[in-house]
């Protein structure tokens, strides 16, 4: 049976010549797991839930590759926002995330990333950048990165990094939010009120 290519990938990660639609996939090798503020909650209050089977809570399965972004309610617009962010930078703590950022300019930098991740983040007005110097920056570090340039700057070591300078029109892509924001404002579409 033709496979698309999501079932491709699927498959690859699992160990598997195919995969077919509806089924569910279980033991997927995962590149990354991405949450942002508006997921993330979600996700927290069904994995706390579990204990393991000595009654401890649970540990996501590697820190190193959970990514938790606060930047939809970052600034918090309300205390219901403040309190998901809470939720979210307390799970972080708590669960040792190494790749959690809040607010401002916000940034996921790895060595690499899967391709469909990569393409899709710019669309969702995620900016992704592969710096195979990543490892380098720790948390708390202070950097500023100059997207043009294909610079990041570790203040607090005082370190240059390079990568791929990433083009004016995908920066536009995610400052506008992403691919629907960003072809909307091209097109002169405007949001709809709400009722």
């Amino acid at each position: 049976m033709p496979q698309t290519l999501s079932q491709k990938i699927i498959a690859l990660y699992c160990g598997r010549e195919e995969v077919r639609p509806g089924e569910l996939i279980k033991d997927v090798k995962v590149d990354i797991a991405l949450g942002n503020d508006i997921t993330t909650p979600l996700a927290i209050r069904g994995f706390e839930q579990y204990v393991d089977a000595e009654g401890k809570d649970i540990k996501v399965w590697d820190n190193q590759r959970v990514v938790l972004v606060l930047d939809h309610f970052t600034p918090n617009k309300d205390i219901k926002s403040a309190e998901q962010c809470k939720m979210i930078r307390e799970f972080a703590r708590k669960q040792s995330i190494r790749y959690f950022f809040e607010g401002g300019g916000v940034y996921v930098i790895a060595p690499s990333f899967a391709r469909i991740f990569y393409r899709n983040a710019f669309n969702i007005g995620l900016m992704v950048i592969e710096c195979a110097e990543a490892e380098k920056i720790q948390q708390g570090d202070n950097i500023e990165v100059l997207l043009s340039d294909g610079v990041i700057r570790n203040l607090t070591r005082n370190e240059e990094y390079r990568f791929i300078p990433i083009p004016k029109d995908m920066q536009d892509l995610v400052d506008a939010g992403g691919l629907m924001p960003y072809r909307a404002k091209e097109k002169g579409y405007r949001r709809k009120e709400s009722a």
